[in-house]
């Protein structure tokens, strides 16, 4: 099976004043080692770029990667971007891919392997019930992302698809979910820990 991987880092965080690439991750940076773990498993990587395009290209320089730049990133969300990278690999008969941002910490190359071997359409490792990344497509899963023009962008199409998704229960230090886990301290009450500011604003509301 040839898969190829789809890496966004066009569009900057919209939580964070930082360059989610740039952020260091064990040996290198968030980026570079997200590619390390596709590239130990043989997998063709195609990284799309936009915000700081020449500044990835340099992270990424001597690695074995196809670029895209995205010009309209500024004005599109992270689908947008990530159906340029798809389009790629597809022309380059990628038979599956997947499909990651950079706005969680990189997958290992263990947890990559393990999601190749799954079955099915769509392939979303998941932990604690709670879906992550990367996401793997066959090319009939990636022609209908392709065609798909809703809204809530990928975390939406995949809702769409319902039983279609093969949810993959990852072991514990695998792709964190969509949304980062938030932990405060409500005045007076025990530690909140919920899976995104929604259920932290539904916290406040009731107390």
């Amino acid at each position: 099976m040839n898969t190829a991987a789809v890496i966004v880092a066009a569009n900057p965080s919209r939580h964070s004043d930082r360059f989610r690439p740039a952020l260091r991750q064990g040996g290198g940076s968030m980026l570079t080692e997200t590619v390390k773990a596709f590239a130990q498993n043989g997998i063709g990587i195609y990284v799309v770029t936009g915000a700081k395009a020449e500044e990835v290209r340099a992270q990424l320089n001597g690695m074995e990667v196809s670029f895209i730049h995205d010009p309209l990133y500024a004005r599109q969300d992270m689908l947008s971007s990530a159906k340029l990278g798809l389009r790629a690999a597809m022309e380059g008969d990628a038979d599956s891919i997947m499909i990651t941002p950079l706005s969680i910490p990189p997958v290992s190359a263990g947890d990559v392997a393990r999601i190749m071997q799954a079955e099915g359409d769509i392939i979303q490792p998941v932990r604690e019930g709670i879906g992550g990344h990367p996401v793997m497509l066959s090319r009939k899963g990636a022609e209908e992302l392709l065609d798909h023009q809703g809204g809530e962008g990928l975390r939406g199409w995949l809702r769409q698809q319902g039983e279609r998704v093969c949810r993959l229960e990852m072991k514990e230090k695998s792709p964190l979910p969509f949304h980062e886990k938030i932990m405060v301290k409500l005045i007076g009450q025990e530690a909140f820990f919920g899976p995104g500011p929604r259920q932290l604003l539904i916290a406040i509301k009731t107390r």
